[in-house]
């Protein structure tokens, strides 16, 4: 009996202690987000709304965001991964095409993160962004340019203006 007594005594105060243990665990515990990595300022300067997306954001997968015509959107992610990121941008044609083809454009970035800091591992040319005047098919009727400023670095600004095309 006494043993019985003890060892449920015994049970009782390792329970309590695990508990107050969590609980001092859980309140004491902050965690926080990874300072921003890579950044892409994004400017629609085309008459038509357009998305963007993100594989990876601030402390979030896969996000997409309407950027209206005439605004401005900044990507950002805080990867630490070496597999990184993808920022894809996808313009629309210009609204004075009647049937646009394609009906909508790709453009991509892609990023890593090693030795402490964020790298291009393809460009919008490596990934083969499209429509542009250098990458098109025959029959397109339409192309973006996305005119970088200050280079193609882990922190730019692009600009994206669309044009009706023929070849």
């Amino acid at each position: 009996m006494r043993y019985k007594l003890l060892s449920s005594v015994a049970a009782a105060a390792f329970l309590l202690s695990g508990c107050l243990s969590y609980k001092h665990y859980e309140h004491s515990e902050k965690v926080g987000s990874d300072p921003v990595t890579v950044t892409m300022k994004v400017i629609n300067n085309t008459d038509q709304d357009f998305t963007v997306n993100c594989s990876w954001c601030v402390d979030a997968k896969d996000q997409t965001t309407t950027v209206k015509a005439g605004a401005t959107y900044t990507l950002q992610s805080n990867t630490h991964d070496a597999s990184g990121t993808v920022f894809t941008v996808h313009p629309l044609p210009p609204k004075s095409i009647a049937q646009p083809d394609p009906s909508e454009g790709t453009f991509q970035m892609t990023y890593g993160y090693w030795n402490g800091a964020a790298h291009v591992t393809c460009d919008d040319v490596c990934n083969n962004s499209n429509p542009t005047e250098k990458t098109h098919y025959e029959g397109c009727n339409w192309i973006f340019d996305a005119e970088f400023s200050g280079g193609k670095g882990v922190n730019s600004t692009v600009t994206f203006t669309t044009k009706p095309y023929s070849n």
